[in-house]
């Protein structure tokens, strides 16, 4: 019920999974892209996952940005064989 009433209110949440925990400037540098990018209050969900292997990705609704070092691998294995 939060979220729905968090999405009324002109906030969304974000969920940026990461190797480390981010930084607060870090953070900030996201969600401050997230606002520019889709014009409303960003509410950040945060998860450290081991398996991310470096980097981090962010979920936001639909939308999704994976800059994670895994992926980053995978793409890099599948463009060479």
């Amino acid at each position: 019920m939060k979220d729905i009433k968090k999405s009324f209110e002109g906030e969304d949440k974000a969920v940026i999974t990461s190797v480390v925990p981010l930084t607060d400037a870090q953070l900030e540098q996201i969600k401050n892209f997230l606002i520019k990018k889709f014009g409303h209050g960003i509410i950040i969900e945060k998860i450290v996952d081991k398996k991310v292997l470096g980097g981090f990705s962010v979920a936001f609704g639909d939308w999704y940005l994976d800059a994670t070092l895994k992926t980053d691998l995978y793409n890099l294995k599948k463009n060479i064989l």
